[in-house]
Protein backbone atom coordinates (compact mmCIF):
# COMPACT_ATOMS: atom_id res chain seq x y z
CA UNK A 1 0.00 0.00 0.00
CA UNK A 2 2.51 2.39 0.96
CA UNK A 3 4.28 2.05 -2.39
CA UNK A 4 0.74 2.70 -4.50
CA UNK A 5 0.51 5.78 -1.91
CA UNK A 6 4.32 6.92 -3.35
CA UNK A 7 3.00 6.47 -7.11
CA UNK A 8 0.00 8.34 -6.16
CA UNK A 9 2.13 11.19 -4.96
CA UNK A 10 4.27 11.25 -8.08
CA UNK A 11 0.96 11.75 -10.13
CA UNK A 12 -0.31 14.79 -7.96
CA UNK A 13 3.69 15.95 -8.79
CA UNK A 14 2.80 15.65 -12.63
CA UNK A 15 5.84 13.31 -12.81
CA UNK A 16 4.89 11.63 -15.69
CA UNK A 17 8.32 10.13 -16.88
CA UNK A 18 8.59 8.53 -13.25
CA UNK A 19 5.13 7.24 -13.34
CA UNK A 20 5.47 5.69 -16.20
CA UNK A 21 8.90 4.33 -15.88
CA UNK A 22 7.34 2.99 -12.58
CA UNK A 23 4.75 1.50 -14.36
CA UNK A 24 6.42 -0.39 -16.99
CA UNK A 25 8.70 -2.32 -14.30
CA UNK A 26 6.22 -3.24 -11.76
CA UNK A 27 2.46 -3.15 -13.79
CA UNK A 28 0.64 -5.71 -12.15
CA UNK A 29 1.14 -4.12 -8.76
CA UNK A 30 0.08 -0.29 -9.85
CA UNK A 31 -2.01 -0.49 -12.80
CA UNK A 32 -5.71 -1.52 -11.29
CA UNK A 33 -4.65 -0.65 -7.38
CA UNK A 34 -6.79 2.21 -5.89
CA UNK A 35 -6.35 5.13 -3.79
CA UNK A 36 -8.79 7.33 -1.67
CA UNK A 37 -8.65 10.96 -2.98
CA UNK A 38 -10.52 14.49 -2.73
CA UNK A 39 -8.86 15.88 -5.59
CA UNK A 40 -12.41 16.00 -7.13
CA UNK A 41 -14.59 19.31 -9.41
CA UNK A 42 -17.79 16.94 -8.88
CA UNK A 43 -17.93 16.37 -5.13
CA UNK A 44 -16.51 17.38 -1.90
CA UNK A 45 -16.89 13.80 -0.61
CA UNK A 46 -13.80 11.47 -0.42
CA UNK A 47 -13.66 9.13 -3.27
CA UNK A 48 -11.78 5.86 -4.43
CA UNK A 49 -10.24 6.29 -7.84
CA UNK A 50 -7.90 4.35 -10.01
CA UNK A 51 -4.65 5.12 -10.57
CA UNK A 52 -5.70 5.90 -13.78
CA UNK A 53 -8.88 8.06 -12.98
CA UNK A 54 -6.42 10.10 -10.41
CA UNK A 55 -3.74 11.14 -13.18
CA UNK A 56 -6.98 11.81 -15.49
CA UNK A 57 -7.50 14.61 -12.90
CA UNK A 58 -4.37 16.08 -13.81
CA UNK A 59 -4.14 16.13 -17.78
CA UNK A 60 -1.41 13.42 -18.28
CA UNK A 61 0.31 13.22 -21.23
CA UNK A 62 -0.59 10.84 -24.04
CA UNK A 63 2.06 8.36 -23.25
CA UNK A 64 1.09 7.67 -19.67
CA UNK A 65 -2.23 7.07 -20.79
CA UNK A 66 -0.99 4.40 -23.46
CA UNK A 67 0.73 2.49 -20.87
CA UNK A 68 -1.72 2.07 -18.54
CA UNK A 69 -3.57 0.85 -21.52
CA UNK A 70 -1.06 -1.22 -22.60
CA UNK A 71 -0.81 -3.00 -18.98
CA UNK A 72 -4.88 -3.53 -18.86
CA UNK A 73 -7.57 -2.39 -21.41
CA UNK A 74 -10.18 -3.37 -18.89
CA UNK A 75 -8.81 -0.46 -16.22
CA UNK A 76 -11.06 1.59 -18.89
CA UNK A 77 -14.51 -0.07 -18.07
CA UNK A 78 -13.47 0.18 -13.76
CA UNK A 79 -15.82 2.96 -12.03
CA UNK A 80 -14.60 4.89 -8.95
CA UNK A 81 -17.07 4.76 -6.11
CA UNK A 82 -19.62 6.43 -7.68
CA UNK A 83 -19.70 5.34 -10.47
CA UNK A 84 -17.21 7.38 -12.99
CA UNK A 85 -14.88 5.29 -15.56
CA UNK A 86 -11.46 7.10 -16.70
CA UNK A 87 -13.88 8.15 -19.76
CA UNK A 88 -16.05 10.24 -17.36
CA UNK A 89 -13.12 11.81 -15.31
CA UNK A 90 -10.91 12.95 -18.63
CA UNK A 91 -14.10 14.32 -20.25
CA UNK A 92 -14.51 16.47 -16.94
CA UNK A 93 -11.20 17.65 -16.92
CA UNK A 94 -10.94 18.96 -20.15
CA UNK A 95 -8.50 16.31 -21.55
CA UNK A 96 -6.56 16.68 -24.41
CA UNK A 97 -8.60 15.81 -27.39
CA UNK A 98 -5.83 12.62 -28.57
CA UNK A 99 -5.75 11.52 -24.77
CA UNK A 100 -9.93 11.40 -25.18
CA UNK A 101 -9.97 9.60 -28.76
CA UNK A 102 -7.57 6.97 -27.38
CA UNK A 103 -9.64 6.27 -24.38
CA UNK A 104 -12.70 6.19 -26.94
CA UNK A 105 -10.67 3.58 -28.76
CA UNK A 106 -9.36 1.08 -26.54
CA UNK A 107 -12.67 1.08 -24.59
CA UNK A 108 -15.62 1.84 -26.75
CA UNK A 109 -18.09 0.20 -24.06
CA UNK A 110 -17.39 3.06 -21.85
CA UNK A 111 -18.80 5.64 -24.28
CA UNK A 112 -22.65 3.17 -22.88
CA UNK A 113 -22.00 3.49 -18.93
CA UNK A 114 -23.71 6.03 -17.14
CA UNK A 115 -22.29 7.45 -13.70
CA UNK A 116 -24.12 6.68 -10.39
CA UNK A 117 -25.86 10.15 -11.53
CA UNK A 118 -27.04 9.37 -14.45
CA UNK A 119 -24.67 10.79 -16.90
CA UNK A 120 -23.26 9.25 -19.54
CA UNK A 121 -19.78 10.34 -21.58
CA UNK A 122 -21.62 12.73 -23.84
CA UNK A 123 -24.06 14.24 -21.64
CA UNK A 124 -20.46 16.05 -19.39
CA UNK A 125 -18.84 16.43 -22.70
CA UNK A 126 -22.06 19.05 -23.44
CA UNK A 127 -20.82 20.69 -19.89
CA UNK A 128 -16.89 20.70 -19.79
CA UNK A 129 -16.05 20.37 -24.14
CA UNK A 130 -14.58 23.34 -25.51
CA UNK A 131 -13.61 24.13 -29.60
CA UNK A 132 -10.68 21.98 -29.38
CA UNK A 133 -13.52 18.90 -28.44
CA UNK A 134 -15.43 19.02 -31.48
CA UNK A 135 -14.37 16.01 -33.31
CA UNK A 136 -14.39 14.30 -30.04
CA UNK A 137 -17.82 15.24 -29.52
CA UNK A 138 -18.62 14.31 -32.96
CA UNK A 139 -17.19 10.82 -32.64
CA UNK A 140 -19.60 9.99 -29.97
CA UNK A 141 -22.78 11.63 -31.50
CA UNK A 142 -21.37 9.12 -34.55
CA UNK A 143 -20.79 5.87 -32.05
CA UNK A 144 -23.65 6.18 -30.29
CA UNK A 145 -26.28 8.34 -32.03
CA UNK A 146 -29.30 7.20 -29.28
CA UNK A 147 -27.54 8.95 -26.96
CA UNK A 148 -29.14 12.57 -28.51
CA UNK A 149 -32.62 11.47 -26.93
CA UNK A 150 -30.84 9.97 -23.73
CA UNK A 151 -31.60 12.54 -20.42
CA UNK A 152 -29.25 12.33 -17.64
CA UNK A 153 -30.33 11.43 -14.24
CA UNK A 154 -31.75 14.92 -13.57
CA UNK A 155 -33.93 14.84 -16.64
CA UNK A 156 -31.58 16.92 -18.77
CA UNK A 157 -31.28 15.86 -22.27
CA UNK A 158 -27.86 17.26 -24.65
CA UNK A 159 -29.81 20.27 -25.46
CA UNK A 160 -30.38 21.45 -22.18
CA UNK A 161 -26.95 20.98 -20.96
CA UNK A 162 -24.95 22.20 -23.72
CA UNK A 163 -26.52 25.98 -22.40
CA UNK A 164 -24.80 25.55 -19.56
CA UNK A 165 -21.48 25.44 -21.50
CA UNK A 166 -19.02 28.16 -20.62
CA UNK A 167 -16.70 27.98 -23.79
CA UNK A 168 -19.10 30.49 -25.55
CA UNK A 169 -21.96 30.76 -28.50
CA UNK A 170 -20.40 29.62 -31.19
CA UNK A 171 -19.16 26.17 -29.52
CA UNK A 172 -22.94 26.36 -28.54
CA UNK A 173 -24.26 26.57 -31.87
CA UNK A 174 -21.43 24.12 -33.48
CA UNK A 175 -22.78 21.30 -31.04
CA UNK A 176 -26.08 22.26 -31.93
CA UNK A 177 -25.76 21.49 -35.33
CA UNK A 178 -24.51 18.31 -34.72
CA UNK A 179 -26.93 17.45 -32.10
CA UNK A 180 -29.94 18.22 -34.91
CA UNK A 181 -27.94 16.33 -37.61
CA UNK A 182 -27.71 13.28 -35.41
CA UNK A 183 -31.51 13.83 -34.39
CA UNK A 184 -32.29 13.86 -38.04
CA UNK A 185 -30.27 10.32 -38.76
CA UNK A 186 -31.29 8.45 -35.92
CA UNK A 187 -34.76 9.35 -36.61
CA UNK A 188 -34.80 8.88 -40.15
CA UNK A 189 -32.56 5.26 -39.73
CA UNK A 190 -35.78 4.14 -37.60
CA UNK A 191 -38.13 4.61 -39.82
CA UNK A 192 -36.30 3.07 -42.02
CA UNK A 193 -35.88 6.49 -44.12
CA UNK A 194 -33.10 8.16 -45.63
CA UNK A 195 -32.34 11.14 -43.81
CA UNK A 196 -32.43 14.55 -46.15
CA UNK A 197 -29.80 15.75 -44.82
CA UNK A 198 -27.23 13.09 -45.64
CA UNK A 199 -27.54 13.78 -49.23
CA UNK A 200 -24.63 16.21 -50.30
CA UNK A 201 -23.55 16.17 -46.69
CA UNK A 202 -19.48 14.95 -45.88
CA UNK A 203 -19.61 15.06 -42.29
CA UNK A 204 -20.14 17.23 -39.43
CA UNK A 205 -17.02 16.88 -38.27
CA UNK A 206 -15.78 20.47 -39.35
CA UNK A 207 -14.77 23.12 -37.64
CA UNK A 208 -17.24 25.81 -38.80
CA UNK A 209 -19.95 26.37 -41.23
CA UNK A 210 -18.53 29.18 -42.23
CA UNK A 211 -14.71 27.75 -43.13
CA UNK A 212 -14.05 26.32 -46.41
CA UNK A 213 -12.94 22.61 -46.64
CA UNK A 214 -9.54 23.50 -46.62
CA UNK A 215 -9.63 25.29 -44.02
CA UNK A 216 -11.01 22.43 -42.26
CA UNK A 217 -8.81 19.99 -42.76
CA UNK A 218 -5.52 22.26 -42.54
CA UNK A 219 -5.32 21.51 -38.96
CA UNK A 220 -5.63 17.40 -39.19
CA UNK A 221 -2.77 15.48 -38.61
CA UNK A 222 -1.54 13.49 -41.11
CA UNK A 223 0.62 9.96 -41.63
CA UNK A 224 4.46 10.71 -40.42
CA UNK A 225 5.16 8.13 -43.20
CA UNK A 226 3.37 8.51 -46.39
CA UNK A 227 2.17 12.35 -45.59
CA UNK A 228 -0.96 11.89 -47.52
CA UNK A 229 -3.55 9.89 -45.21
CA UNK A 230 -4.77 11.39 -41.67
CA UNK A 231 -3.34 9.54 -38.94
CA UNK A 232 -6.16 6.74 -37.72
CA UNK A 233 -3.55 4.53 -35.04
CA UNK A 234 -2.28 5.00 -31.73
CA UNK A 235 0.98 3.23 -31.25
CA UNK A 236 0.79 0.82 -27.86
CA UNK A 237 3.03 1.38 -25.54
CA UNK A 238 4.53 4.67 -26.71
CA UNK A 239 1.54 6.64 -27.15
CA UNK A 240 2.39 7.87 -30.31
CA UNK A 241 -0.39 8.89 -33.16
CA UNK A 242 1.49 9.49 -36.26
CA UNK A 243 0.41 6.53 -38.70
CA UNK A 244 -2.54 5.82 -40.88
CA UNK A 245 -4.30 2.28 -41.35
CA UNK A 246 -2.27 1.73 -44.40
CA UNK A 247 1.08 2.46 -43.15
CA UNK A 248 0.62 0.50 -39.86
CA UNK A 249 -0.41 -2.70 -41.41
CA UNK A 250 1.68 -5.34 -40.13
CA UNK A 251 4.48 -5.76 -43.24
CA UNK A 252 4.95 -1.68 -43.02
CA UNK A 253 5.64 -2.17 -39.33
CA UNK A 254 8.00 -5.25 -39.79
CA UNK A 255 9.49 -3.20 -42.98
CA UNK A 256 9.69 -0.82 -39.83
CA UNK A 257 11.35 -3.00 -37.73
CA UNK A 258 8.35 -2.67 -35.22
CA UNK A 259 9.94 0.72 -34.10
CA UNK A 260 7.58 4.03 -34.00
CA UNK A 261 8.77 6.47 -36.48
CA UNK A 262 8.61 9.21 -33.37
CA UNK A 263 10.68 7.63 -30.67
CA UNK A 264 12.14 4.31 -32.42
CA UNK A 265 10.27 2.28 -29.37
CA UNK A 266 9.58 -0.90 -30.02
CA UNK A 267 5.94 -1.12 -30.92
CA UNK A 268 3.24 -4.03 -29.07
CA UNK A 269 0.56 -3.09 -30.98
CA UNK A 270 -1.59 -0.30 -32.27
CA UNK A 271 -5.34 0.72 -31.52
CA UNK A 272 -7.71 2.13 -34.14
CA UNK A 273 -8.33 6.24 -33.21
CA UNK A 274 -11.90 7.05 -33.98
CA UNK A 275 -12.57 10.40 -34.97
CA UNK A 276 -9.76 13.30 -35.66
CA UNK A 277 -6.51 13.53 -34.86
CA UNK A 278 -5.63 17.58 -34.88
CA UNK A 279 -1.85 18.76 -34.97
CA UNK A 280 -0.62 20.02 -32.09
CA UNK A 281 0.12 23.69 -31.89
Amino acid sequence: MSEVKYISRMIQKRDWNNVCNTLRLMPDAYAGATIKTKHDVASEAIVSVTLLHLALMLNPPLFLVAQFIAIDSTILEVKDTIGRTPLHIAIMHKANPQVLSTLIAAAQKAIYMRADDGSLPIHLAMVYGSPKHLPVISTLLFLYPESVTLYDGHGLSLFDLIYDNVSGSLFQKEVITMLHTTNEIHSSTKRGELPSIVSGCKSFETVSSNSSEEDSTTHIKTCIICMERHVTRLLIPCGHAVLCDKCSSESRLLKMKMKCPECRQKIKSSNKIFGLILKEN
